[in-house]
This record gives C-alpha cells, sequence and structure tokens, in this order.
C-alpha cells in the first residue's frame, strides 16, 4: 500500500560534502533496485521525515525523480544522528512488482490477556517487527498477534506461532523460536522492618538506658513471662 509521495533531485556532492546538503535542509539518498541503477539524489528534510512517519519501513512510498516518473519504494535505511535525531542519510529501494522483496513488518498487539485482569502478571512485547519475503502486492502494513490466549505466566506466542498472511513467509533470518511476546509475573517486594529511632536527648544525642533500668526490664521480662507459665 502507498502511504507517502515525495519528490527527489540528482545530487553530486558526496563524501564530506554532503554536510553542505544538510546545512541547507536537504538529506542525501539514494535509489536501488533489481531493475534500477543504483544513483545518488537529494530530499527535503521535512518532506523526507513525513514520509517515514506515514510509510515507515513496511508501506509503499512513491519517488518522483525530479518532478518526473515515479518510482514505487521502500525505505529500506534510514540513518539518524543519535544526539539530534537528524535524518543523516536514506536508501530507497525501487520495487519490480515480480520480484519477491525483504520487509521488517511491524507488530500490534491486539486482545487482552486474562491474567491481566487478575493482577498476577502482565505481558511483554519482545519485538516491535517481523521480518518477511513476499511479493510486493502482498505486503501487509503490520502483524496483528491477538494475546488473549495468554493466560499462565510464562506463557508466549513466538515467531513460528504467527499465521502470516498467504503469500507470506518469514525471512530466513528470522528464529522461529524468538518469542514475539510472553507473560511476565509481577515480584512482589517484601518490606523491611524499620528499626525504632532512639531517644534523644536536648543536644540531640541518643539517650543510652542506665544499666539499672536495662537489668530491670530484663527481670520485669523474665517474671512476666514466669507468671503467664
Amino acid at each position: 500500500m502507498v502511504k507517502a509521495n515525495i519528490n527527489i533531485k540528482p545530487r553530486d556532492l558526496v563524501g564530506k560534502k554532503v554536510k553542505n546538503l544538510r546545512k541547507g535542509g536537504e538529506v542525501p539518498v539514494s535509489l536501488y533496485g533489481p531493475k534500477f541503477s543504483s544513483a545518488n539524489f537529494m530530499a527535503d528534510a521535512k518532506e523526507l521525515k513525513k514520509a517515514f512517519s506515514d510509510a515507515g519501513y513496511s508501506n509503499f512510498v512513491n519517488v518522483a525523480i525530479d518532478g518526473g516518473d515515479k518510482e514505487r519504494c521502500l525505505i529500506k535505511e534510514m540513518q539518524i544522528h543519535p544526539v539530534t535525531d537528524e535524518i543523516l542519510h536514506t536508501s530507497f529501494y525501487v520495487i519490480d512488482k515480480f520480484t519477491e522483496i525483504s520487509a521488517d513488518v511491524p507488530v500490534v498487539i491486539t486482545g487482552r490477556s486474562p491474567i491481566e485482569d487478575t493482577g498476577e502478571g502482565f505481558f511483554v512485547p519482545s519485538l516491535d517487527a517481523i521480518s518477511v519475503r513476499c511479493l510486493p502486492d502482498k505486503l501487509p502494513s503490520d502483524i496483528q498477534i491477538d494475546v488473549t490466549a495468554l493466560v499462565n505466566i510464562g506463557d508466549s506466542i513466538t515467531v513460528a506461532d504467527v499465521a502470516l498472511p498467504e503469500g507470506v513467509v518469514l525471512d530466513s533470518n528470522m528464529d522461529g523460536t524468538t518469542a514475539v511476546v510472553y507473560v511476565s509475573g509481577i515480584q512482589k517486594v517484601e518490606e523491611e522492618p524499620v528499626a525504632a529511632e532512639p531517644q534523644l536527648d536536648e543536644n540531640g544525642n541518643p539517650i543510652e538506658p542506665a544499666e539499672g533500668e536495662a537489668a530491670a526490664e530484663g527481670e520485669e521480662g523474665a517474671e512476666a513471662k514466669k507468671d503467664e507459665e
């Protein structure tokens, strides 16, 4: 499904010189594909950010080259600065409708685990996307995982348990035993007893019980215990 449109322009700057592009609000991009010769382009940073927000890695983007012909593409890689969140570079994969593609499809959790209602546990998503292979027209926008069947602590849904649409298979890099979501128990934290605060004199120093008082208290406790017996 096409979720975004963007216009790109040819670029001659490469290497360290692309910093000048970013200063002007442009981002270096590249296009490649089974029937498309790899080439360098540039795109408006704001338009590129919106296209990624709308399409992600699993929806198609119509890429117009210099206002001309449009190529149906997937965003295959987006390099982002770890501090500023600035887009540094983006790679588009040009689709051939007769050639299988590989894509990371986002996982969407649906339903509610009964164990959440009892307060005994909660479900933990451990994968946010699943890599699949298929023809372009078969690519799903998302993969929905229903957690209502997770009723016990330790229950899980693995990659191999996921029902994929017809014509869609797991990519070879996916391990079928990997949990997509699992139920974890709630750990109870025992409160440690709080020690009694010592009595303080007018100068703020702890008051130590007199030796006779301590002995008397001990004798009174012993006599009380003997009386009870």
